[in-house]
């Protein structure tokens, strides 16, 4: 069941739930309140997708 994917998608979905993890980590080591949890997790991927963009020379 090959269909010529290289396996980005896969590496993106683990890229995501790395920074999830971290960015739930770091609110919980240093006492962040809950509510700000969706906005560090929304800014993380806004930085995730400019850099993809970036390195993807924006098209």
């Amino acid at each position: 069941m090959l269909c010529g994917h290289s396996g980005k998608g896969m590496m993106m979905a683990g890229l995501i739930l790395t920074v999830i993890g971290a960015i739930i980590v770091l609110v919980r080591a240093f006492q962040v309140p809950g509510y700000w949890i969706p906005l560090l997790v929304g800014v993380a991927l806004l930085l995730i997708g400019a850099l993809r963009r970036s390195h993807a020379g924006g098209s």
